[in-house]
């Protein structure tokens, strides 16, 4: 794929904070799930080297699921057809997330967030071609 081609694709940066490691870790396997991203997430979701930890990760916000996992993802979690999880997705506490790219991409994200978690806003920024939007996710529903 050239360098042009990523670059014309849809694309929404994901940075999470305020939480645990393993909160993190859950959050972007659900997001890395749905719409891959710019790096590989291990089993081990390391432990903070201080009080304050961010991670972030590059979304690829396409309307369909990335390559093979659409598949896999229908019959392992129960995806429904409003391109949510039919299923809320267990956090230990609040995650505090940053999603900031184009308008349709960054609703897209969201969408997916709200069938795995509760999701509360926080703040939103529009500029001329994107927009940035700040969110809680907690289990459950909100």
């Amino acid at each position: 794929m050239s360098q042009t081609e990523k670059t014309s694709r849809p694309q929404v940066q994901a940075l999470l904070d305020r939480c645990t490691p393993q909160d993190a870790y859950t959050v972007m396997a659900v997001l890395r799930d749905r719409f891959g991203g710019d790096r590989a997430i291990g089993g081990d979701p390391g432990v903070p080297r201080s009080r304050s930890q961010v991670w972030t990760v590059v979304l690829v916000a396409e309307e369909q699921v990335v390559g093979h996992r659409e598949e896999r993802e229908e019959s392992a979690t129960g995806r429904n057809g409003s391109g949510g999880t039919a299923h809320m997705t267990h956090l230990h506490g609040t995650v505090d997330a940053a999603l900031q790219g184009p308008p349709v991409a960054v609703r897209r994200v969201l969408t997916e967030l709200r069938g795995a978690f509760g999701v509360r806003a926080v703040g939103q920024v529009a500029g001329d071609q994107e927009i940035e939007v700040q969110v809680r996710l907690e289990s459950g529903t909100l």
